[in-house]
Formats: C-alpha cells, structure tokens, sequence
C-alpha cells in the first residue's frame, strides 16, 4: 500500500463514528484501525477471529487474499501457515492433534459426554509436484505420501470386516 493510500485509509477510519459500523464488522474495523497505527509490521497482532477467517480463505486458495490486500491490512501467507501448522501432520494418529481437539472442545464448553465424534475426511487432496529425479543413474518418484500405520491396520482389518477406504 502507498503511503498516499494508507494516509486516506487512516483519515477515513479516524473520521468514522464506532456506532455508524454494524456490529459484525466492528471487530475487522477496529484491527485496520490498530494495525494502521502500529508502526512496524513486526509489532503486528492478529485478533484470533481474523485469522481463522484468513486460514479459512487461505484453505481454500493461498491466493485467494490477494485481491483483498489490495483493500485491507491482513496478516502475510507466512504468518498464515505458521498458524496454520501450528499441530505437525504426520499419517496414523496424531496425539497433539487429539490433545488439540480436546482443547477446542473444552474451550466451547463441550460435556465430556459431548466429547465423542469422528474424523471426516473431506477434499483429500495428493501432492501436486510429483517428480521424477535421477540421482546416481536411478530414477525416483519423489512427492508420495506414506499412509502410515493406519493404512496397514486397515488392511488388517478389512480381512475381518466390510471396510471400505481410498
């Protein structure tokens, strides 16, 4: 954003009244307003409600935000997958994953009886760069994902029961 830019943004959000901003948007507009005012962007701070919906629409598309930094301050695609990682992904159970989920739900002030759900998954997606690289004569697919341990308990336990997976 040009300086020119970010001196009418300022100008704007200094002369708008909080009562004249509907309630679902007071939150983003107030984040512009501090994150204008901040005079590094190292000292930026992210209200946890903006980054889910960044990580939300990051999902979907990394370049999906683009557009819409050309009209608002939000946080980098770098600061995005920090927190989007912030839980490591490996195949199999993932017990900070679990311990994650558990925390969600105390958070929403689930009942341990409301604890109990299941894993859904939804869009799998495989690794796009699959190459082929020779190294030492021999050729190579790199970019597979290993299934894990996982995938091995279910080819055991589908010899026992009707288990269907991709």
């Amino acid at each position: 954003m040009t300086e020119e830019d970010h001196n009418d943004l300022k100008s704007m959000m200094d002369n708008v009244k909080n009562k004249d901003i509907p309630e679902n948007m007071k939150l983003l507009w107030e984040q512009q307003a501090t994150i204008m005012s901040t005079a590094s962007k190292t000292q930026y701070r992210w209200h946890p409600r903006i980054m889910k919906m960044c990580i939300e629409l990051y999902s979907k598309n990394p370049h999906v935000l683009d557009p819409i930094r050309k009209v608002l301050l939000l946080p980098s695609n770098r600061t995005i997958r920090c927190y989007k990682n912030k839980v490591d992904q490996a195949p199999g159970w993932n017990d900070n994953l679990l311990q994650w989920c558990l925390e969600e739900a105390k958070k929403a002030n689930l009942r341990k009886e409301d604890y109990w759900g299941a894993f859904v998954l939804d869009e799998m997606k495989i690794q796009e760069d699959i190459q082929m690289v020779i190294k030492g004569g021999k050729h190579r697919l790199v970019g597979f994902v290993d299934p894990g341990k996982v995938h091995d308990d279910m080819e055991v336990l589908s010899g026992r029961f009707y288990v269907m997976y991709l």
